[in-house]
């Protein structure tokens, strides 16, 4: 197998998981080497952005606790297969057929998740990704300022 770099996007704080995500990649890379792990932390917009996630071969987001992430949205739209955490904000949008869930805080369940999706055929791991790229197209800005609106009228109209 060729190099295959896992990206992680988001801010380095301790709810992110990514001591555990780190912790996670050693263990995986100690029996496949061909494993990279990069993490963007800073700022990063724009074309740069989404250069790095067209340049990656999957997404990874182990966060302790999470809402709905942007990040996740970006690495669907970008066609990439996702590992993610079992967070309240995750467990809406994604299941099993849109990503690899782990429990957050566990590094076995991250490290399994990343060695699975590094030998997965190349065949079912495009099937993870376009079952996440067509869940992501749900989440546009103007579907969500349509079903915003929606939720006024109908909080208006009961009252």
């Amino acid at each position: 197998n060729t190099d295959f770099t896992l990206l992680f996007v988001g801010r380095d704080h301790p709810t992110k998981g990514i001591n555990i995500l780190r912790q996670a990649f050693r263990e995986a890379r100690q029996k496949y080497p061909q494993i990279k792990l990069q993490l963007v932390t800073g700022q990063l917009s724009g074309t740069d952005l989404i250069k790095t996630y067209k340049q990656a071969a999957a997404f990874v987001l182990p966060s302790l606790v999470e809402g709905q992430p942007l990040v996740l949205l970006e690495a669907w739209a970008a066609k990439l297969p996702v590992i993610i955490t079992k967070t309240a904000g995750v467990t809406e949008i994604a299941t099993p057929k849109h990503a690899i869930l782990v429990n957050p805080g566990s590094v076995s369940q991250l490290r399994d998740a990343i060695i699975k999706l590094y030998l997965m055929p190349p065949r079912q791991r495009q099937k993870l990704s376009l079952a996440g790229y067509l869940q992501a197209q749900k989440f546009t800005w103007g579907k969500t300022a349509q079903q915003t609106a929606q939720l006024y009228r109908q909080i208006l109209n009961q009252s």
